[in-house]
């Protein structure tokens, strides 16, 4: 089932050029916000959910006016729900490529006066802007796996993880050789949250491409870790250095992931960067499932449970390094880089409230009854139109 929702005009925005990730986790809205029109989102053939609008979910967006274009799997960077005096409504941001291969970002704002609130916030000559990515801690991406064809450190020399088998040795950052114990191989669907973080060469002094799940976590360290959390090292999740540049989002039709389990979590290198291995924590007991390639005597199902009695686990492993959620990651990063948060009111500041991805409701077209603004000019769901 696939919908095709028609915008209302004052309802969304564009981001384009220079004024796309204008300053670290930020966007500028193009002006007038009033030069675009004509937003057209359309789900993707074979999405089971296409009414929640989860980070990672893709999109087809058409639009007409400044920079107006089509845009083949546009990413959901960003689902909120807003309050701002009272008036309430949602926002999603996506993020994708024009028909140029620039990057470009929308903003739609259903229920929400985008257009009023603009200008009622653009003071002292200074436009509002908006966060392009999503913050908030709560949002977790899942799958903690390799790409099939990343190359991991081995006492022989770099190996495809998708060659690697229980028994294998695996150079780790802090225990040298260490022997593999459970493998997992996953062949999904790269859309939405299983749509894949690549860094391109270089990005975080990676040797070669690297690609791995949004919330695979990655080893930093510096003296503003050190200033900011007290430790010298941790572990950031993918997603949060995707950046529109070196680090993006890259959609596809089918990617096979692949989990590495050890005795203890452990560091390993690909490509010359320090990721973590699976963490057996409760979120991994969670989503372990699938063809799996297992140590003599466990189970093929992989149930969670059983693997842990067949490894000899009592319970969650101990992370190797202090985790750091998504929102940290960005205000470290920014840290990092030097750039200083712009003054400008910022459109969906991080609040409490930001724990859910946007849910289109139906019901709430044109005409309906009560209160507040609707959420879409139109919807068509396979055949049938919503008024």
């Amino acid at each position: 089932m696939t919908i095709t929702i028609t915008a209302i005009d004052s309802q969304f925005a564009a981001s384009t050029g220079s004024n796309v990730n204008s300053s670290p986790g930020h966007s500028k809205f193009d002006y007038p916000p009033t030069s675009t029109n004509s937003l057209i989102i359309e789900s993707q053939p074979g999405d089971d959910s296409p009414f929640i609008f989860s980070p990672g979910d893709t999109y087809t967006l058409t639009f007409s006016g400044q920079g107006g274009d089509t845009i083949e799997n546009a990413t959901v960077v960003r689902s909120d729900y807003i309050n701002y005096d009272g008036d309430e409504g949602f926002a999603v941001v996506f993020e994708g490529y024009d028909s140029n291969g620039d990057l470009t970002q929308v903003v739609w704002t259903p229920e929400f006066d985008l257009e009023t609130w603009y200008f009622n916030h653009f003071v002292g000559g200074q436009p509002p802007e908006f966060y392009n990515t999503d913050i908030n801690s709560a949002t977790t991406y899942q799958a903690v796996c390799f790409e099939a064809s990343m190359p991991i450190d081995t006492p022989s020399g770099p190996m495809p993880v998708a060659h690697i088998r229980p028994g294998d040795w695996v150079l780790t950052h802090d225990h040298g050789p260490q022997e593999v114990r459970w493998v997992a191989a996953r062949d999904v669907r790269g859309w939405g949250r299983h749509a894949p973080v690549v860094f391109e060469p270089g990005a975080i002094g990676n040797s070669g491409p690297l690609c791995v799940s949004q919330h695979h976590r990655v080893l930093v360290q510096g003296d503003e870790l050190v200033q900011k959390h007290g430790v010298s090292q941790a572990l950031l999740p993918a997603v949060s250095f995707v950046d529109g540049t070196q680090v993006r989002l890259r959609p596809r039709d089918s990617i096979t992931y692949v989990h590495l389990l050890f005795t203890r979590h452990e560091l390993i290198s690909c490509q010359d960067v320090v990721c973590e291995s699976l963490y057996l924590g409760q979120v991994a007991c969670e989503v372990m499932d699938t063809a799996s390639v297992t140590p003599k005597g466990a189970p093929e199902s992989g149930a969670a449970e059983t693997l842990m009695g067949v490894l000899g686990l009592s319970g969650a492993q101990t992370p190797a390094r202090r985790f750091l959620s998504v929102r940290e990651g960005h205000a470290l990063l920014a840290q990092i880089s030097g750039h200083i948060r712009q003054k400008p009111k910022l459109f969906l500041s991080p609040g409490r409230k930001h724990s859910r991805p946007y849910h289109l409701d139906l019901l709430k077209g044109p005409g309906r009854a009560g209160g507040g603004l609707p959420a879409f000019e139109s919807v068509t769901e396979s055949d049938a139109l919503h008024v």
